[in-house]
């Protein structure tokens, strides 16, 4: 694939040894941002790279002009939570998941969580944007979405009391990534401590992470589900009953479930369709509490100024084709019209 140029000062990345008169693109002229708390600013550094595909958020305060710069921000079509494994006691009570997720100040967090992770918009299920996705009103009436988190927790210490799993001991099952996974899980046991409950967590390799959760050897570990195109009535098939979808790590039966699925897949007005996802997020976070869900994550690309043609979009899976991207000539000091090749790039530094 051959990407467009314009002006005399193109070049490729200073580090691949390649010619600059070539001007195709391949994975070496992509220049990933590393994930160090010091990681440089891409947008103010000097330096010839092309940063595209900077799927994460550093740490710290992002510049408020980054909003403002090539590339932009996007709720991502990714989400990640925690599975509650039903065939594991206490677990298998429908009282103790729900004190679970009524115990997180989803609302109070995310703020700070945005600044520091990819864990950024409070939503249900159902992807934030989407008609289908409940608004702010309908949302704060699902168990753990409730505006005042003195209340939801007081009510998650009744239910705790009223299982007998007051003071509960359990292990974290956690992905050994950074982002978001140590985040969540780090923040996930300081908020279950606010109601008594003492957790720790055991971060695991991403092989044994997902061998656990296939195994069904753990009582509660984080999990999500990432999709492609933004499609609500597919992506949520991920929290459907076990005997359903394999990849249903919290090991649940659910008719009810089912049955609201069912009758939305086949909706075809969009209102009624509204209702059921409603009443699917519902029943699946609220009245059984199968999964904890957290925060969808947020999409930050920027770009270099001389890089164009290029759209955020809210999948990492799509939008990957570069055919469309041409990159006019950067600022790349005193260039003239045939770009100085250094003795690496012309074979000379033997």
């Amino acid at each position: 694939m051959t990407v467009r140029r314009s002006g005399p000062c193109y070049r490729r990345h200073r580090e691949t040894g390649s010619n600059p008169a070539d001007a195709r693109t391949d994975d070496r002229a992509l220049t990933p941002v590393p994930e160090a708390e010091d990681a440089p600013n891409p947008l103010t550094r000097d330096g010839g790279s092309v940063v595209i595909g900077v799927d994460h958020q550093w740490s710290g305060s992002r510049p408020e002009s980054w909003r403002h710069h090539a590339g932009g921000q996007s709720d991502w079509n990714c989400t990640l939570g925690a599975w509650i494994n039903h065939q594991k006691k206490p677990f298998d009570d429908a009282r103790v998941r729900r004190a679970l997720t009524l115990a997180i100040d989803r609302w109070g967090s995310a703020p700070g969580l945005s600044k520091v992770s990819l864990m950024s918009t409070v939503g249900s299920l159902t992807f934030p944007t989407s008609p289908l996705a409940p608004n702010k009103d309908e949302l704060s009436d699902i168990a753990g979405f409730w505006p005042d988190i003195e209340k939801s927790r007081a009510e998650a210490k009744r239910l705790l009391k009223e299982a007998g799993a007051e003071g509960l001991i359990f292990v974290l099952m956690n992905r050994n990534v950074d982002q978001p996974y140590k985040y969540l899980g780090t923040w996930l046991i300081d908020q279950w401590s606010k109601i008594g409950l003492n957790v720790t967590q055991q971060v695991v390799p991403t092989g044994p992470w997902f061998e656990t959760l296939r195994s069904g050897n753990f009582a509660v570990s984080t999990g999500g589900s990432c999709h492609g195109i933004v499609n609500p009535v597919i992506d949520v098939e991920t929290w459907l009953p076990r005997s359903v979808n394999e990849a249903n790590y919290g090991y649940y039966e659910d008719p009810k479930e089912l049955d609201i699925y069912e009758k939305m897949l086949h909706e075809t007005d969009l209102a009624k369709q509204q209702i059921l996802m409603y009443q699917f997020n519902k029943d699946v976070l609220d009245e059984q509490a199968h999964y904890i869900q957290t925060f969808w994550w947020n999409r930050l690309v920027p770009l270099r100024s001389y890089v164009h043609g290029w759209k955020i979009g809210p999948s990492h899976y799509s939008n990957q084709d570069l055919g469309t991207i041409w990159l006019s000539a950067p600022e790349c000091g005193n260039c003239g019209a045939h770009p100085t090749m250094t003795k690496s790039e012309a074979g000379t530094d033997k």
